[in-house]
């Protein structure tokens, strides 16, 4: 319980910096598997293994924290289900297999956000 209180109060405490998303120039730092080429998210799709879930979990992730730190509403993914997010990605990452993770969900943020009101 305290550990949850502690990590609690940490991102509480850390907010303000969280809500500046890159440096003057526009660069970020990319974490975990979000490096990882769309040829890798590709191949772990198809094998349906153990590892695709975190993949499929840091895009979930990424999601997570464009509605809380960048998005106007409450989700910018909402109507459409989880499995066409994934879908889409499969489709960007066909068309780009050297392309990371992160790039290729920053194009389905991009798009979402396009077909927004």
């Amino acid at each position: 319980m305290a550990r949850v209180l502690l990590v609690a109060a940490t991102i509480f405490l850390s907010a303000g910096a969280m809500a500046r998303a890159a440096d003057p120039q526009g660069y970020y730092t990319i974490q975990g598997v979000g490096l990882e080429s769309c040829e890798v998210w590709l191949g772990e799709r198809l094998s349906d293994g153990p590892t695709a879930w975190y993949h499929q979990q840091w895009v979930l992730g990424y999601f997570t924290a464009v509605n809380r730190f960048v998005y106007d509403g409450a989700n910018l993914t909402v109507n459409l289900p989880t499995d066409k997010l994934f879908e889409w990605l499969d489709e960007y990452c066909h068309r780009n297999p050297q392309q990371n993770l992160s790039l290729a969900t920053e194009a389905l943020f991009w798009a979402l956000r396009e077909r927004q009101p």
